[in-house]
């Protein structure tokens, strides 16, 4: 029984020899694996830290473009407001445009009478001319008649004289016997 106790005595201690290298197996591989997830944890922190960092950092420009982009927006209502109002007075200046408009078509009839009644003075001023012209030259004829009456007159006014002159002798004798008679 020695043999075979030495031999058991042998198997038992490859066996645990076994176990022990089966053991020390495990325990390496337990600590490989311990050691992968606690670098895969430890790389998982690092990079959820630089993710948060990104994510505060992105954040922070958001934050500071959106205070851009409000002050932009009131900008920009602030300009809306000013071509609204701009547009109400185009459309006021419209309005009145075409109210103006309007008038332009009576003032443009009115205009065309104005012109044809110009026009009819004008005839008018021009025959009125033309009779002053004839009256002109009506009165350079009865001019030159009165001329020529005047110089047939002139005679005659001499005669005239020399009678007057001649009466008013022959009357001096008769003034007496005017204050005779009241």
């Amino acid at each position: 029984m020695s043999k075979e106790s030495d031999q058991n005595i042998k198997i038992y201690h490859q066996a645990l020899q076994l176990m022990e290298q089966n053991s020390e197996l495990r325990d390496a591989m337990y600590r490989n694996v311990a050691d992968r997830v606690t670098l895969t944890t430890r790389f998982g922190l690092f990079m959820l830290i630089i993710i948060a960092i990104s994510i505060y950092l992105l954040l922070k420009t958001l934050n500071s473009q959106v205070v851009h982009m409000l002050e932009g927006i009131e900008t920009m209502n602030e300009s809306f407001d000013s071509v609204s109002h701009n547009m109400m007075n185009i459309q006021q200046d419209m309005q009145n445009i075409s109210t103006k408009t309007r008038n332009v078509t009576h003032i443009r009839s009115s205009t065309h009478e104005v012109a044809n009644t110009l026009q009819g003075i004008h005839f008018s001023i021009a025959n009125a001319s033309n009779s002053i012209q004839k009256i002109n030259e009506g009165m350079q004829y009865i001019d030159q008649s009165m001329y020529q009456v005047n110089q047939n007159i002139y005679p005659l006014s001499s005669n005239i004289f020399s009678i007057s002159r001649d009466m008013y002798r022959i009357s001096e004798p008769f003034d007496a016997f005017n204050s005779l008679f009241p």
